[in-house]
Formats: structure tokens, C-alpha cells, sequence
């Protein structure tokens, strides 16, 4: 159980795996709730807070507040006549499950209206914290976990690589129930149809909506679109002679880890055995990347005050969640932007940032009930809430975005009690911004997958330019070593 994120009431305290009672007698806590066991009805709208009240040991309050500064209270108890262990259980596994609001609503509708079946949360965030070598630890502490029988009847987050686990028969097709009805894949934007369904027509994830991180840069410098390599950023910084990134990924080390972690399995040909980058790639980018570094200003270790508006900067470093983080950005450089994503050796990745993303395990014995479960995420219902959920994201659901992006243009006529908290006291969206901004949500061409044990290499490896004066050629042939022994160790 972990307190960090505990809220104490009194004597009872809340945790993200349920409600305790404090103890003082005999100096420990004691469960009164586990949240896999009782059907907490989830957030309608865009949640600004929530907070629990503790009543008494077989009552609570649970109390939400919305954006738009209005509350929701829910009274709660335990019932007695009500037993999981009696039910069939399906367990999802994953990271980071307890902020979800989508994934909390196909929990909920799926367990009240299943007599036989319960869906519960098993939280791997033990295994996927700290350092390297820690991350290394609990990877094969995951793995014997899974041997010992706790494997999952669905996957969760992005912690995982489906793509790799769906060839290797890890994770299941899941192209034969979408074709069940052809109006599910129909109601898909283009970019999330390919995004789900590989080259082979396989499909082994799902998620409910993704949001954008890399890089933007003003439309004039970059004229040809948002497909740039780094050494066309090295370049163009040359020729206009002016600094090329400003934001989070500016020193060598992270400039290499960013050009290749985020497409580094098409890069290293995980899939297919065909690799794309070759040994004068990685000889030339950690060139590059240094120099870049060298391009940087800055002032006592600070990066100097330079944007994109007065054009003394190429590059700035963004998180595209909606259309109003992607508009405060263009309203700030003062002139049209482009999502370029992290520039690579061969153009961008323009990685998309999944929520409530899934996959069913080849070994789950409900195959069926775990479709029943996973697919509520092409609801209209669903899709209109993680649209709005933490910070807002690009819906899959084409007729949502198109409601959207419609409620943008004109949020006062707007009827729809989910999407009007997302556009409610707003002032309306230009078209042409909108239009912008779903070029770079469309331009989503890769899912990120989160894997910080690769990071953590690229980082070590590049860092000794400077800490042992090593070359960029040593360290490109140490680090391509490394990074085909980790390929080797964890793609076969």
C-alpha cells in the first residue's frame, strides 16, 4: 500500500487502493475498503478535484468539483450482500491506472451490469519506479510475477510494447472482433485506424484518445512540413544563425535519446529485422547532437530568454493536449506554428501519447468478456469524456472530434454537458487555428512506448563526451553495442 497520495480524514485514511481505519491501539491500519470491491460511480465532466469525507466505518462521502466550479457529492456504504470473491474476475494490469477517468467508467458500466464477472485493477507501479538498475529489477520481478500465475486478462498503459507482444503471441489479434462490426472501424479518425491496425491488418492495442509531445516551430521556417530530420535542424540553425531548441531536450545526451527512442523499433527493425539506421547515422547524430548543444546560449547553466516570437529560436519544446494548449502556443510565438515531433535520422516521429490504452492477453481464459470490456471504448459516451479527461486529448471517435471542434468554433450554443464543460466561458476558436492543429494531431504517426531502462542507456553512454573525452565515433560504437545487446535481450 502506498501513502503518497493518501488523504486523512479523522482516523480513516484514503488511499488509491481503497479506504483504512488507523489503528492507534495496536499501531496498524485496517482495510474497511478495497476500491476493486465496491462501484464508485466516475467523474461525468472535466474534474478540476475530488475528496473524500470519512463518516463512520461502513460510510463515506466521496465529493467531486468540476471545472466550471460546481460539485457533485456521492454518499457511499458498504454492502454486505455484495461479494467479488464469488464472481469471475477479469484483472487489468497496468501503470498508473488510479487517474484514468475512461478507464474507471468501462470498469463501472462493465461490473454493474455483469451478475458473474468483476473487472479489478492490479497496479504494476511497484515494478516500474527508480533508477536503471531498479527498472531492470522489477522488470524481471514482473516476469516471475506473471510465472507464478498473477498474469493479467488485459494489459494496461504504456508500459508495454503490444506491437512486439502481438507477434510474439503474447497478446491478442484483436482485428477479428472489430470486423464484427464494421461501423466501429468507420467511426475511427484515419490516423487512429492506423495507429491501432498494423501493415498486416493486425490489430493488438487499443486506447481511447492520445495527446502530442516533441516540437513546434514557426510555419515560415519550416515550409515543407513537419518532416525534419536533425540535421536538417542543425542546418537551418547554421543558415539563420540563430539557437535550435528551446524547452526540456537541449544537452547531447538528450538530443540522441530523443532522435531514437521514440521510433526506435522501426529504427532497429524489432519487428520486421529490417534495420533503418545505419552506422554512419549514429556516427553523425552524436556529432550532430553535440554540436547542437553548442548552438544553445546560455547564462550561468540557464537557458537564455529566447521564443519563437522574435524568431531567435527554431524550436520549442511542447505537450499538445487539446486544441487550447496548441492555440496558446501559436497565440505566443504570434504567428502560425508547425508540430515538427523530435526530429530523427530520417525525418520525424511524431509520437502519440495514448490514455486508456490496452491489450487482451492471448492467455486470458475470457476472451470474450474482455472484449466486452475493452470495446466500450469506442462509445460516444467514452470518447466524450477522455476528450476532457487530465488536460484534455484527441478523441479516436471522428464524429466526437467533429463535435468538438464544432463546440470550439461556437461554445455558447453548445447543449452536450460533457463537451460544454470542456469549451464553457471560452472565447470561440479561429477556424484556421483549428485547422492547424488538427494537421498536427492527424500527423500522429508512432505510439509511444514508455521504456526508461532505454533512456537511462542513450543518456549514460552519450554523457561520457564529457565526463571521459571520448569521441563522438567511440561512443557511437559503444552505444550501437548497447543498444543491439538490449534489442537482443528484450526483442529476441
Amino acid at each position: 500500500m502506498s501513502l503518497l497520495s493518501a488523504v486523512v480524514t479523522g482516523n480513516h485514511v484514503f488511499t488509491n487502493e481503497g479506504e483504512y481505519r488507523i489503528d492507534m491501539t495496536n499501531l496498524r491500519m485496517q482495510e474497511l475498503v478495497n476500491w476493486n470491491n465496491i462501484d464508485i460511480r466516475p467523474p461525468k465532466k472535466a474534474l478540476q478535484n475530488k475528496q473524500y469525507f470519512a463518516m463512520d466505518d461502513d460510510r463515506f462521502a466521496l465529493m467531486y468539483e468540476y471545472d466550471e466550479r460546481n460539485v457533485e457529492l456521492l454518499l457511499l456504504s458498504r454492502d454486505p450482500s455484495e461479494k467479488a470473491s464469488e464472481k469471475t474476475i477479469i484483472t487489468i494490469g497496468g501503470c498508473r491506472t488510479t487517474q484514468d477517468i475512461s478507464l474507471q467508467w468501462l470498469i463501472y458500466q462493465f461490473n454493474t451490469t455483469n451478475k458473474e464477472y468483476r473487472a479489478v485493477i492490479d497496479r504494476y507501479d511497484r515494478f516500474f519506479g527508480g533508477n536503471e538498475e531498479a527498472l531492470r529489477k522489477g522488470r524481471l520481478e514482473m516476469v516471475q510475477y506473471f510465472n507464478d500465475g498473477n498474469a493479467p486478462d488485459i494489459f494496461y498503459g504504456s508500459t508495454f510494447d503490444y506491437e512486439y507482444m502481438g507477434r510474439a503471441g503474447m497478446v491478442s489479434d484483436l482485428k477479428p472482433y472489430l470486423d464484427r462490426s464494421s461501423d466501429t472501424i468507420d467511426s475511427l479518425t484515419e490516423t487512429a485506424r492506423k495507429l491501432m491496425i498494423n501493415e498486416e491488418g493486425k490489430c493488438f492495442q487499443l486506447f481511447s484518445s492520445y495527446w502530442l509531445d516533441g516540437y513546434v516551430g514557426l510555419e515560415e521556417s519550416f515550409p515543407n512540413g513537419n518532416e525534419v530530420s536533425i540535421f536538417d535542424v542543425h542546418q537551418l540553425a547554421l543558415e539563420k544563425s540563430i539557437p535550435p531548441y528551446l524547452g526540456t531536450y537541449e544537452t547531447a545526451d538528450d538530443i540522441v535519446s530523443v532522435a531514437l527512442m521514440y521510433d526506435f523499433p522501426r529504427l532497429w527493425g524489432l519487428y520486421d529485422k529490417q534495420r533503418v539506421i545505419t552506422d554512419e547515422d549514429l556516427n553523425k547524430l552524436v556529432d550532430t547532437a553535440v554540436e547542437l548543444q553548442k548552438l544553445i546560449p546560455r547564462r550561468d547553466g540557464v537557458v537564455s530568454d529566447i521564443s519563437l516570437k522574435d524568431q531567435s529560436v527554431l524550436l520549442q519544446s511542447a505537450v499538445i493536449k487539446d486544441y487550447y494548449s496548441f492555440a496558446r502556443i501559436e497565440e505566443r510565438a504570434g504567428s502560425p506554428i508547425v508540430y515538427v515531433g523530435f526530429p530523427s535520422v530520417d525525418g520525424s516521429a511524431h509520437p502519440a501519447i495514448p490514455s486508456c490504452q490496452m491489450a487482451m492477453s492471448s492467455a486470458t481464459n475470457y476472451p470474450d468478456k474482455c472484449w466486452e470490456l475493452m470495446s466500450g471504448i469506442f462509445s460516444e459516451e467514452i470518447q466524450k469524456i477522455t476528450s476532457i479527461d487530465q488536460g484534455g486529448a484527441a478523441p479516436i471517435n471522428q464524429k466526437v472530434m467533429d463535435m468538438i471542434c464544432q463546440a470550439l468554433m461556437k461554445p455558447d450554443e453548445v447543449e452536450d454537458e460533457v463537451i460544454k464543460s470542456l469549451v464553457q466561458n471560452k472565447t470561440p476558436a479561429k477556424k484556421e487555428i483549428i485547422e492547424s492543429y488538427l494537421k498536427a494531431v492527424y500527423s500522429a504517426d508512432v505510439i509511444f512506448i514508455e521504456d526508461r531502462r532505454l533512456l537511462f542507456l542513450i543518456e549514460d553512454e552519450v554523457q561520457t563526451y564529457y565526463s571521459q573525452n571520448r569521441s563522438y565515433e567511440q561512443i557511437a560504437k559503444s552505444l550501437e553495442e548497447r543498444l543491439d545487446l538490449f534489442a537482443q535481450e528484450n526483442y529476441g
